[in-house]
């Protein structure tokens, strides 16, 4: 679709694009079938199974969002359903399936026939039924940026007949003449006999800010030396700190960000073993409440996720990951760009070696290909975000044999892998899972998935080879 501009003010809306629901229906209407969906919205945009386009705001000028609707004809009947879940790239979001605005398109016991669906984008908690956004982002006011909008369609009858044919996408928004928004800068500093520091600095008001200290500039600002000495949100004029806690210290740095805390946006990749099942344990959720009772500033990041009851917050968290059972190392490679792109991160951890068998190749066996695909991983890693830690695992062991008795000659590979490719920029470590995990009592009955044991022993190095980089 070409670019549709104001001149006047010269917004533009483009890059309309329809991405892998490619059907096309009677008189040129995209025709989505039931075949091409995928089973929930962070799939689809995982796959690019969704409709989406951009909105071009340059600088000196306003856009406030208001409606979104579409106008779309369906063949599902009775309780059956297909839809989009509309998500936004508004808030910068790690996940843009986490930033969802509502949902338009055929819900539940809808008749069939014409009909269009309209989200207000001025007020999301008007879409009743229809999703929340839960960051309570805000869709007005917005100048010199871009915004993604997303429309993953999803459906209840994947692999049958019924379509939906979309008739046409409006989006509405009304234009106006910036606010002119002021930069992050520290405007004043004084320190008084007292040692107690006197700190003011402004910002963009209405946006987030946080200001931070450490005794030392080591180590990106997530790092628990740098702790937190207020936050916030600016209003119309300065926000004036006096630092109380400055008194006998040799030195002090201060930099002031534009967030409310700094994490470390941790990426677990793997296999089985990463995501997890009913039937066995795995580290993510003990990891969790290690690096959380530590006090470390982090957050999992992934297109897929589960829950964990966790007793050290008291509640039950969500825990992003890029684990997906039944795959080896050479999906994950190729899978990388896209979910890194979806969901960026300062630390991957990789455990993936498995879903592979001795017999492979006339004999050759699996090795060369695994190795490669973590050369690729760490290639595209770097790619993303060229100060990427790589915690590289030597995999757990496993009893299933001979299947997997190539996986010690593996281990070896990835540990001289790990050294060819680790940088001072972008440190490659080895995380030597295999050391000290015993497959006959750290697994369940299928002497591959670890139990209750052999996932704490994998939370422990995984936490172990953490501490150096969160502290």
């Amino acid at each position: 679709m070409p670019a549709l501009t104001d001149v006047t003010s010269g917004v533009a809306v483009s890059n309309f694009a329809v991405h892998n629901l490619t059907h096309t229906g009677a008189n040129g209407v995209i025709q989505i079938q039931a075949s091409d969906v995928a089973g929930n919205s962070g799939a689809g945009i995982s796959s690019g199974q969704y409709l989406s386009f951009d909105v071009t705001i340059p600088s000196g000028v306003s856009v406030s969002f208001t409606s979104l609707a579409v106008t779309f004809e369906t063949t599902y009947t009775g309780s059956d359903y297909s839809n989009a879940r509309v998500f936004s790239s508004i808030d910068s979001y790690d996940s843009a399936a986490a930033d969802t605005i509502g949902i338009v398109g055929k819900e539940a016991n809808n008749p069939t026939g014409l009909a269009t669906d309209t989200l207000n984008l001025s007020t999301f908690a008007g879409n009743s039924g229809k999703g929340t956004n839960i960051l309570a982002g805000s869709l007005s006011n917005l100048t010199n940026r871009t915004v993604t909008f997303y429309l993953p369609w999803i459906d209840g009858l994947s692999g049958t007949t019924p379509y939906t044919n979309v008739n046409s996408l409006r989006i509405d928004f009304d234009i106006g003449v910036a606010t002119p928004v002021l930069p992050l800068a520290i405007e004043s500093f004084t320190l008084p006999e007292n040692r107690q520091a006197s700190i003011t600095f402004r910002g963009p008001q209405a946006g987030p800010y946080s200001l931070m200290a450490s005794e030392d500039l080591a180590g990106p600002l997530y790092r628990k030396r740098w702790s937190q000495l207020t936050t916030g949100t600016f209003g119309s004029s300065t926000v004036s700190f006096t630092d109380t806690g400055t008194a006998g210290l040799a030195k002090r740095f201060y930099v002031l960000t534009g967030t409310t805390q700094p994490v470390a946006r941790i990426m677990p990749v793997g296999d089985s073993i990463t995501e997890g099942a009913p039937t066995f344990t795995i580290y993510r959720p003990g990891l969790f409440d290690k690096l959380t009772t530590a006090g470390y500033h982090f957050q999992f990041v992934g297109s897929r996720s589960s829950t964990y009851a966790s007793p050290v917050t008291g509640t039950t968290v969500t825990l992003r990951h890029e684990g997906i059972g039944g795959t080896d190392a050479e999906l994950a490679a190729t899978n990388m760009a896209s979910r890194l792109a979806a969901n960026p991160a300062d630390i991957l951890l990789i455990h993936s070696g498995h879903n592979h068998d001795a017999a492979e190749n006339g004999g050759a066996g699996p090795i060369a290909g695994i190795v490669n695909a973590h050369r690729s991983m760490i290639t595209t890693a770097r790619a993303a975000n060229p100060k990427m830690i790589i915690l590289m695992c030597k995999v757990i062991t496993a009893g299933k044999l001979p299947k997997y008795s190539y996986i010690p000659d593996l281990n070896i590979q990835l540990g001289a892998l790990a050294a060819e490719l680790n940088t001072a920029a972008s440190p490659v470590i080895i995380v030597d899972q295999a050391d000290g995990f015993v497959w006959q009592t750290d697994t369940i009955s299928d002497m591959v998935h670890p139990n209750e044991s052999g996932a704490a022993k994998m939370a422990n190095k995984w936490f172990a080879a953490l501490q150096p980089l969160l502290e």
